[in-house]
């Protein structure tokens, strides 16, 4: 088996080149550098998403991230063996037993003739689905993809209303679903916890061997989000300390943590960086960052996103 990463698939990160930052949403929640204990009470490791803690099996959002292989494929030999493969990668998280939710730009491409098919797309359950012992059983195929219907791509990112819903063939076990959150739930600030089989390394110089060795091993980090506003289309998340999402973060899901019920839910999905150029080239003068300034997620909590989302689930 093999995979074959490049920074300029469809399913990675998509940098959004803005002039000008119209005023601040978020508010930075700094980490420090050694071991400290989260809001719900997970430790959170010095192991270097962008500068987070490695998930372990015994965290409890090990089965709420998924990894999303897009133009992949899992043949079977004469032999009665398997061949996999991909060409790239996202993340994505479950909100039914068979529907997927990640980032539209994960699996459409600006040619229509390049968009992903079901046939091409997988969930691959694990932390480290390519560095563990391959087993095909963890291979869930996708049975149809639903893009939202406003949604275009455009070159150099920045696409709004960047959702999907992948349907798949099979359903996942039960532990493996993470439901959107309540409106009970949210709060004007909240505790965020990002996470992704994204790059580890925010250079963009690296090599392609060094760039397949810092991607698809699940990693988190949270912060706290202020000013949340369920209206928003999409909620930013300062992370000029080099800590949050990058490439292969696509499609992940921002949850909130609920003490009551002790459970995970889903308030946004990663959509893309969003800087400053002023600000980009003051501190970073070489452009040797690709992953800078503010995370971008959508907001599905919107009214407008979240209808579409119930509305599509239940017509799959």
């Amino acid at each position: 088996m093999s995979v074959q990463v490049s920074k300029n698939d469809t399913g990675f990160i998509k940098i959004l080149f803005l002039l000008f930052v119209l005023g601040a949403t978020t508010s930075l929640f700094s980490c420090s550098d050694r071991t400290m204990k989260r809001y719900d009470g997970v430790q959170l490791s010095k192991q270097e998403i962008l500068n987070g803690a490695e998930v372990t099996d015994q965290n409890p959002i090990s089965q709420k991230v998924l990894f999303l292989a897009t133009g992949a494929k899992l043949l079977k030999t004469p032999n009665g063996g398997f061949t996999a493969s991909q060409s790239g990668e996202c993340t994505a998280s479950a909100i039914t037993n068979k529907i997927i939710l990640t980032a539209a730009h994960c699996v459409k491409a600006l040619d229509p003739k390049d968009d992903q098919t079901p046939d091409s797309v997988f969930i691959i359950l694990g932390l480290k689905p390519w560095k563990s012992k391959f087993d095909p059983k963890l291979w869930y195929a996708a049975e149809k993809i639903v893009i939202y219907p406003t949604y275009k791509k455009i070159a150099g990112g920045g696409s709004p209303d960047d959702l999907a819903l992948i349907l798949l063939k099979n359903p996942l076990p039960p532990e493996y679903v993470t439901e959107l959150a309540t409106v009970s739930d949210l709060q004007s600030t909240m505790a965020f916890t990002m996470a992704g089989f994204g790059m580890r390394s925010n250079l963009n110089t690296l090599s392609d061997a060094d760039t397949q060795k810092n991607l698809g091993e699940l990693f988190q980090i949270s912060k706290m989000i202020s000013n949340y506003d369920i209206n928003q289309f999409t909620i930013r998340i300062d992370q000029h300390d080099e800590k949050g999402i990058c490439s292969g973060d696509s499609g992940g899901p921002g949850m909130i943590f609920n003490p009551t019920t002790k459970k995970y839910s889903t308030v946004g999905i990663v959509s893309g960086n969003s800087w400053d150029l002023s600000d980009k080239e003051k501190l970073d003068p070489q452009n040797k960052i690709d992953c800078f300034g503010f995370a971008v997620y959508t907001n599905v909590m919107n009214p407008v996103y979240f209808d579409w989302i119930q509305k599509t689930k239940q017509s799959l």
